[in-house]
């Protein structure tokens, strides 16, 4: 049996990974799987997944962590596809971010069977065949200037979405209302709610997304594929060091946006991304403990009351900053 859990504090996108590549890797190795922390889930009321083997609810499990590299040059953990999931032993839980394609073993299809909209929940939302979706994401990126998103990269993106597909008409999908309204005051954002965003974002046929892992389920599960540009080099789109920040962020059928407008297809960012997979693995960047993973720094310490109270203040007055 292959086992995760899913954790309170962890973002729907971060869930659907763990869930999918638990079954994924199960599926590959033909053992049964089971879902831990079902309660936790973010979705439970519009997806419905199945949590597997419900039995030997007791049981202990081998812990088997995810390689992740330290790259001191982008100051970033980044993760691959480990192979060594191929190998586990029955009995063992698996731990980290899996956010790789390779973990779907060429059958992406399988996310299909995965992941199933409630039948009331289809068509929440409709979006026009005209209309391009942007996701933006914020909230706590905010506090993380290399790692938000500014906002060239959405209006080149929509330039892009004019010029190469007619699109001339924008609606945004966010977690962030405020934010999103400072930066486009006259673009109609989608209601505010996950089973809504997820559900925009699963019915829309041109999508902008950001650097969050939260759109790949819905874009992914989608009966056509839509056309979707996304930020190059992920997690590091602002530094100008022009490296992918993680060889896991790279996904098929998506077009990559750079700072400077252009776009690259998948084909030839993935080439990219490959030599700094074996550079990851074969070189001298530093394979990550556990311990160093989980370090937690001085805001970790604020009590949840405090941060939730001072984010929502900040976040008002200043919502291209804070959120």
């Amino acid at each position: 049996m292959i086992v995760t859990e899913l954790h309170k504090g962890q973002g729907l996108g971060n869930q659907l990974w763990s869930y999918c590549v638990c079954r994924s890797i199960a599926d590959e190795l033909d053992v049964p799987y089971k879902i831990l922390g079902s309660g936790n889930f973010k979705a439970k009321d519009f997806l419905d997944i199945d949590f597997g083997d419900a039995s030997s609810i007791d049981e202990k499990y081998t812990i088997f962590h995810e390689q992740r590299f330290y790259d001191k040059l982008l100051d970033y953990v980044a993760s691959s596809f480990d192979d060594r999931v191929l190998s586990l032993d029955q009995g063992t839980q698996i731990e980290g971010l899996f956010q790789s394609e390779k973990y779907f073993f060429d059958n992406i299809d399988r996310l299909k069977e995965y992941i199933k909209i409630q039948e009331e929940y289809k068509n929440l939302i409709t979006i026009p065949n005209d209309v391009c979706i942007l996701n933006i994401r914020d909230g706590e990126y905010k506090r993380y200037k290399r790692f938000n998103l500014p906002k060239s990269y959405w209006v080149n993106a929509m330039n892009s979405m004019k010029h190469k597909y007619g699109i001339k008409k924008f609606m945004v999908v966010t977690d962030d209302h405020d934010y999103a309204k400072a930066l486009f005051p006259d673009i109609k954002i989608v209601k505010s709610g996950i089973s809504e965003s997820y559900i925009a974002l699963h019915n829309t046929s041109f999508l902008i997304v950001s650097n969050s892992t939260f759109s790949y389920f819905p874009i992914k599960t989608k009966g056509e594929k839509p056309v979707v540009i996304a930020p190059k080099y992920f997690a590091r789109f602002n530094d100008k060091l022009d490296k992918w920040a993680s060889p896991a962020n790279i996904y098929k059928d998506w077009l990559w946006l750079d700072r400077d407008g252009k776009l690259y297809t998948y084909d030839v960012c993935i080439e990219e991304v490959e030599e700094l997979d074996f550079m990851y693995k074969n070189e001298y960047y530093i394979l990550t403990n556990q311990e160093a993973i989980n370090k937690k720094n001085l805001i970790y310490y604020i009590p949840a009351s405090v941060k939730k109270k001072l984010k929502l203040i900040l976040s008002k007055v200043f919502p291209r900053n804070f959120g």
